[in-house]
């Protein structure tokens, strides 16, 4: 599908994934957050096309990798933690929100060749 189908003007990266088809035919996994009810509902369309199997992240999904990263990269997290304070927030006042757990335009898209 070309990529001027897909409502990704601004996204290079993702563009050229799709302007580029055979350099899917390297990747094994694939994770991405969609942006747009259009990109939301054909993204995962040309994936599956392409043999991926696609969930969309839950909020179950979420925690547990949100865990699972604090432990392994502790130091990165820390230094995350101190310039954003968006744990703390969370922690304190229950304040932030995942854009892609609340709205039907966000998504986080993970997919995995079929094996």
């Amino acid at each position: 599908m070309p990529t001027s189908e897909l409502s990704l003007p601004s996204l290079y990266v993702a563009r050229n994934i799709f302007e580029i088809p055979d350099w899917l035919n390297h990747v094994r996994e694939i994770a991405m957050e969609l942006h747009g009810e259009e990109n939301v509902r054909k993204i995962p369309e040309i994936l599956k096309e392409r043999g991926f199997e696609i969930k969309f992240m839950n909020k179950g999904d979420i925690i547990k990798n949100t865990i699972r990263n604090v432990i392994l990269h502790f130091p990165s997290f820390l230094r995350a933690e101190a310039n954003t304070k968006i744990f703390t927030k969370y922690l304190f006042a229950r304040k932030y929100e995942v854009p892609a757990l609340t709205k039907e335009e966000y998504k986080i898209l993970y997919g995995r060749i079929k094996t």
